[in-house]
């Protein structure tokens, strides 16, 4: 996992943020594979946080899955 300040991004997700309008922030995480978690807000220390924790979710959802498929 790469850290940045107060949140670490799960490996594999590249982090890309804008300020779209005065102290509103999209926020977005993306990883290889075209998975996506995105927000929008004022408070961006908790959009960052929020995206963070739904692409660690994804990536857990993703392993049980191939756990799951794994041959026998």
């Amino acid at each position: 996992m790469k850290t940045t300040e107060n949140w670490t991004l799960p490996t594999g997700w590249k982090l890309w943020y804008e300020e779209v309008s005065n102290n509103v922030y999209k926020v977005q995480l993306r990883n290889a594979h075209g998975n996506v978690v995105e927000t929008t807000g004022q408070d961006l220390p908790a959009l960052l946080q929020w995206c963070v924790e739904g692409a660690a979710d994804i990536d857990q959802q993703l392993a049980a899955v191939a756990k799951r498929n794994q041959p026998r």
